[in-house]
């Protein structure tokens, strides 16, 4: 597994977790990757053959088993931005399923991101999803 497709799995995984794909989710995927390296780089239909390879191996491997091949490839520092990105896409919808929140610990448990940290990256990113004015 490559790098970029290594960084891509996390974030997907966690797409992939609760078996939809919003409309929200893929432009909150797009926004992160056209920002970074090497995916600011890359025409789109590549990004978009890129994320159905990495689609079609989670469907057909699981999110355990890519993940743990990413964890190979990533550095502690890019573990922990694409579990970021992944609580960003869980929360994006400002509605944390059981089964998400469940996901969420399984995969900073998998990528070695510490609890603590874990739980500040996770409620940062909820205070940025939070409707405070509704």
């Amino acid at each position: 597994m490559k790098p970029s497709e290594a960084f891509l799995a996390i974030p997907l995984a966690a797409v992939y977790s609760d078996h939809s794909f919003s409309s929200g989710e893929s432009h909150l995927i797009q926004a992160h990757l056209r920002g970074r390296t090497p995916y600011r780089s890359m025409a789109p239909i590549d990004i978009a053959e890129l994320v159905t390879s990495v689609l079609t191996s989670l469907r057909e491997q699981g999110w355990q088993q890519i993940v743990s091949q990413a964890v190979e490839v990533l550095s502690p520092v890019q573990q922990e931005t694409a579990f970021a990105m992944a609580v960003q896409l869980v929360c994006c919808d400002r509605q944390v399923s059981p089964e998400e929140a469940d996901f969420l610990n399984g995969l900073s448990q998998q990528l070695l991101v510490p609890q603590e940290r874990s739980m500040q990256i996770q409620e940062s990113v909820s205070l940025l999803y939070r409707d405070c004015l509704a």
